[in-house]
This record gives C-alpha cells, sequence and structure tokens, in this order.
C-alpha cells in the first residue's frame, strides 16, 4: 500500500516531497506502461533466476528478498 501515495492524490495520504517527484513520475509511468503494453523496464520473473525488482528512489534494481525480509528467520519463527 505505501506506493499508493506516489500514484494517488488522496486526502489519506501526505503529499509526496518535492525531492520524491522523479520516483513517482517513473513510478507511474512504469504502471501505466505496464497497463498497455504489459511490460516493465525489468526482467520478467521467470524459473530458477527469477527476482524481485526493487522500487527505491535511486536505481532501481534486482532485490535479494530471502536476505532483506530475513526470510529464514521468519520461516523457523512461524
Amino acid at each position: 500500500m505505501s506506493e499508493l501515495a506516489y500514484l494517488f492524490d488522496l486526502d489519506l495520504f501526505q503529499d509526496v516531497k518535492a525531492g520524491q517527484a522523479g520516483f513517482r513520475d517513473r513510478m507511474i509511468s512504469t504502471w501505466v506502461g505496464f497497463a498497455g503494453s504489459g511490460r516493465t523496464d525489468w526482467p520478467g520473473f521467470r524459473g530458477a533466476d527469477g527476482h524481485v525488482q526493487t522500487l527505491a528512489s535511486d536505481t532501481w534494481q534486482r532485490a535479494d528478498f530471502v536476505r532483506d525480509h530475513h526470510y529464514r528467520f521468519w520461516k523457523n519463527h512461524s
């Protein structure tokens, strides 16, 4: 839900800060492009090489989901 503040102008969210405008514009452009073509500017999630993409304010890159979300810890404590 955190990305909704970048996509919609709703009273529910605080205004996007000026320094985040580029991130907001890229996110909107990516979602609009995906809706229109079914494609994004990052690799698809396929097979053994499938990965999660970060949506950060700087470079969008491949994420290490297991490491970043402490998957092994939570798996062992559920």
